[in-house]
């Protein structure tokens, strides 16, 4: 759980400087198991980040066109 812990400390750092922060997670959790994160590890990264204000867009693969209308729409 190392890359948590180092991820919650940047997530921290970039908060604190007014930057807004958009964390982009797969629909499928296949995707993330399948770049070899753990699904802990994945909720905890997660976790730290929304802590720290960030946006969740949970984007689908399969649908580009739709991806991008609402990563627009969340940038807004």
């Amino acid at each position: 759980m190392q890359i948590a812990e180092e991820l919650n400390d940047y997530a921290e750092k970039i908060s604190k400087r007014d930057v807004n922060l958009l964390l982009m997670k797969p629909k499928k959790s296949f995707a993330t198991r399948f770049l070899g994160v753990h699904p802990l590890s994945a909720q905890l990264i997660e976790k730290n980040f929304l802590q720290h204000g960030a946006k969740l867009f949970t984007f689908d693969a399969y649908d580009p066109d739709l991806t991008i209308t609402r990563l627009k729409d969340i940038l807004k």
